[in-house]
């Protein structure tokens, strides 16, 4: 990662120790976060604050730009996830900042409530329509390997970058798992000519990512059937490069055509992965522990629809057995 850059502003200001934070904390960073927080700052907290004074910032300023913030612009809202880093990422400034010119903390709890922005658009496709893209994929995988790319998250739950990232090494065959160390992603990178964008390849963000992922004995066999005797090559190349991400959301765009089957994003193939596996009946702890998620809160969060439907049908089973 390239460095973030000096501070620029007045000693005092906010876009002063915006830049500072940001240096104080992208040594310890990944390229992905830092690229995050650096796109927040620029883009939602300096237009809005930068030439404030940090002590001329109180909760009543802080309010203020929250207020507009999850207010939707050209009838657009920010999605939770934002407004979320966007909040947390402000919060860590001022508090950096405060902490220097030794003046006391903001009581962010007494904070007015705010909205939490716009959900996420999860479009699950249909049973019909998996079936029909598994049957595309599984008649023509041996001739394009980046198809494997597609089979994979609708079978496994696994993240685009995880299933780019992934080499025959990390697929064990005897124990009927694969084990997700690494991900790959086009991040943005700075220096004196602007923004430009490279692929990174890194291990994944926290913990629960690097994961072991089980394997049903048909994709188990699938992958026997192309398997590369090397173990540094990538899955979905059979080469030392990997697919890139965007690459891959290129072939599924053309697959979803040659079916015939709507538009969706790449990964609502791992939301279907997921709302099967709740409406199936089984434990969501496992989901959860498959998925990567940190905790089962956010598997719950994400898929309490799915339990609630697979619990409306426990309740009307209770009914056929009560009459």
């Amino acid at each position: 990662m390239g460095d973030y850059g000096r501070p620029n502003g007045k000693k005092g200001a906010f876009d002063h120790y915006a830049r500072l934070w940001m240096e104080s904390v992208s040594l310890r960073l990944k390229d992905s976060s830092c690229v995050k927080y650096r796109n927040v700052i620029d883009r939602r907290l300096l237009p809005a604050l930068g030439s404030f004074r940090i002590d001329k910032i109180d909760l009543e300023t802080v309010q203020r730009f929250l207020q507009e913030l999850v207010a939707p612009q050209r009838g657009r809202a920010l999605s939770g996830s934002t407004i979320k880093t966007v909040v947390s990422t402000l919060r860590r400034i001022l508090d950096f900042a405060r902490v220097d010119l030794d003046l006391p903390p903001l009581a962010y709890k007494n904070l007015l409530p705010i909205a939490n922005g716009r959900s996420a658009n999860v479009d699950i496709l249909t049973k019909t329509e998996v079936q029909r893209l598994l049957c595309y994929l599984t008649e023509r995988y041996q001739e394009n390997l980046a198809l494997v790319g597609v089979y994979l998250p609708i079978v496994t739950g696994m993240r685009i970058g995880e299933v780019c990232g992934l080499q025959w090494g990390d697929v064990d065959f005897a124990a009927n798992s694969l084990i997700i160390t690494r991900t790959v992603r086009r991040l943005q990178t700075f220096s004196s000519k602007g923004p430009r964008t490279a692929v990174r390849i890194s291990t994944p963000k926290t913990q629960s990512s690097r994961r072991t992922v089980p394997l049903s004995q048909k994709t188990r066999s699938l992958l026997a059937s192309i398997r590369v005797d090397r173990p540094t090559a990538f899955v979905l190349t059979g080469t030392e490069k990997p697919l890139e991400p965007r690459t891959l959301e290129n072939v599924f765009r053309r697959v979803l055509a040659e079916c015939g089957i709507r538009r969706v994003r790449f990964h609502d193939l791992r939301h279907f992965f997921a709302t099967l596996y709740v409406t199936s009946g089984f434990d969501v702890k496992s989901l959860s522990e498959i998925l990567g998620h940190s905790s089962v809160n956010i598997t719950l969060d994400i898929y309490s629809h799915s339990s609630n439907e697979l619990k409306i049908r426990y309740l009307d089973a209770l009914d056929r057995k009560l009459s």
